[in-house]
């Protein structure tokens, strides 16, 4: 079954490793609705290998505005009732998407969710995540409904970003 998500990646001179990025968001066991490829004034050839490549996506190229403009455009075109961001040089993992929609079973409220990951070198999964290099307090402030899984900020988490920041866009 469909979830009923945009998934949008802009993209800069990146067209091989983006098919790379594609190429695991598009298996995925529960799809999203679409996948937006912004083309952010790319100079190789990202619109022509994206021509026909999937069904679920939509490529758009507008002139180099930098990443905030693209993913703002690929909102813009989106017609999911969510929204996932994904940089053009990251890899989901088999069930990634449905794993994360599940916040919002948890928690209907939840205005964002974000999840850990893990580096990856020629095409080699390194130990670790980058949640593991955040200084024990950085978790207190969070409630744990699965551990290992799920948690929830109790209050907003500014100070903590401050001095260590484990988001990213992704």
């Amino acid at each position: 079954m469909t979830l009923d998500v945009s998934v949008i990646i802009p993209t800069f001179n990146r067209a091989e490793l983006l098919l790379k990025t594609v190429d695991t968001i598009i298996p995925q066991p529960r799809p999203a609705k679409e996948i937006i490829i912004v083309d952010d004034g790319s100079s190789d050839d990202t619109m022509k290998r994206l021509a026909g490549y999937h069904s679920t996506i939509k490529a758009i190229h507008i002139e180099n505005s930098g990443q905030m403009v693209a993913f703002n455009k690929g909102i813009s075109y989106a017609t999911g009732k969510y929204i996932a961001f994904c940089d053009s040089d990251d890899l989901w993992k088999k069930n990634y998407l449905e794993d994360i929609m599940k916040i919002w079973d948890i928690e209907p409220n939840a205005n964002a969710a974000f999840a850990n990951f893990q580096i990856v070198r020629d095409d080699l999964w390194l130990d670790g995540t980058k949640f593991d290099d955040a200084p024990d307090e950085f978790w207190h402030e969070i409630d744990i409904v699965e551990k290992g899984a799920y948690g929830f900020f109790r209050r907003p988490p500014l100070t903590n970003l401050v001095a260590f920041n484990p988001f990213f866009v992704s």
